[in-house]
């Protein structure tokens, strides 16, 4: 695929990306300042961080591409500017290197699934240079490195990221330390990852899901009633949570079905499409057994919930059965997909 990259300000040379095996690992790229943008600048590289999210999603990726380089073309290294340079290392969610290492990260992506794997490698080392301690550089890495049958070093990439992949659940435990009685909801093979990335939190705080597990919640129908009146008073309904075990996205990754009628399925289906499987923790098989043998089989009434709306809000079981990633596919065909 041919595509001009620019690459923070300036454009890159196609022989910058001419791989030879003594700079495979060297992960010096020719950045002269840390990232800034102009403060007017936000709006733009977040509208275009999502339009390239959801070109994505939708396996546009040469949108995706010219979306997040958009983003991209937003920062420079002007001083004057509101938001300033920082060390790498010391950045929060709201820091340039925080901003631009996404949209590298998401960038890489797309560039791996059209095979523009050098390309995807120069973005993968910005990564690295900005957020050295972060698991998306070193995987992009690897798979850039594996598809230009780079195979050591690749190896050596994904032993990296493996190091350092955690599951970040953002806010979880801030809302356990306001709500001490609550307990968090996991599958088992998420929890010890979730500790990982949440060092304050311990095993006690969780409460194990596996597949099948439920709970039942009594809701009075009349919610103006003060919790302490009797039974008798108010009538009662019943909601019931059913935790299903969807690996895929990450192994303890699941779905939540309410009365039979209602699915939230986080970052395993969504309206059209299915959650990401790029992850160190991802399994593409997985995935394929999920969607295909856990969703599909759900009453087609049932009402789908995604964690991210790309194309929608909502949809159902009997829709994407038809137009989604839940309609009749072997597993060669769904990995090929994804």
């Amino acid at each position: 695929m041919e595509c001009c990259l620019s690459y923070f300000g300036f454009q890159i040379d196609e022989s910058m990306n001419k791989l030879l095996p003594s700079d495979v690992e060297d992960d010096s790229l020719p950045y002269a300042y840390s990232p800034s943008f102009p403060a007017e600048k936000l709006q733009t590289i977040i509208e275009a961080r999502e339009k390239g999210n959801q070109a994505f999603e939708q396996g546009d990726c040469k949108t995706a591409i010219l979306e997040y380089t958009k983003g991209l073309d937003c920062f420079d290294n002007a001083k004057e500017y509101i938001i300033q340079n920082e060390t790498p290392g010391t950045a929060n969610e709201h820091s340039p290197i925080i901003i631009l290492t996404l949209l590298l990260s998401n960038r890489a992506a797309a560039l791996l699934k059209t095979n523009a794997f050098d390309k995807a490698l120069y973005d993968a080392r910005g990564i690295i240079k900005y957020r050295p301690d972060w698991v998306k550089g070193y995987f992009r890495k690897g798979e850039a490195l594996f598809g230009l049958r780079i195979f050591q070093a690749s190896l050596e990439a994904y032993k990296n990221a493996l190091a350092l992949y955690h599951i970040r659940v953002e806010g979880i435990s801030k809302l356990l330390r306001k709500l001490p009685h609550i307990k968090a909801y996991a599958h088992e093979l998420d929890i010890d990852s979730i500790i990982a990335a949440n060092p304050e939190m311990n095993p006690s705080d969780f409460v194990p899901t596996n597949t099948g597990y439920e709970i039942t919640l009594p809701i009075a129908k009349d919610l103006n009633s003060p919790a302490w009146i009797p039974d008798k008073h108010i009538r009662q309904i019943e909601t019931r949570i059913k935790f299903l075990h969807t690996p895929g996205h990450t192994r303890g990754s699941q779905c939540i079905l309410v009365n039979e009628k209602r699915l939230f399925t986080g970052d395993t289906l969504f309206i059209g499409t299915c959650g990401r499987v790029d992850f160190p923790d991802s399994c593409k098989c997985s995935m394929f057994n999920s969607l295909q043998s856990t969703l599909a089989h759900l009453d087609p009434d049932v009402v789908v919930y995604p964690g991210h709306m790309y194309g929608g809000e909502f949809t159902t079981i009997g829709r994407e059965r038809v137009e989604g990633f839940l309609r009749a596919m072997d597993e060669e065909q769904f990995v090929n997909m994804v």
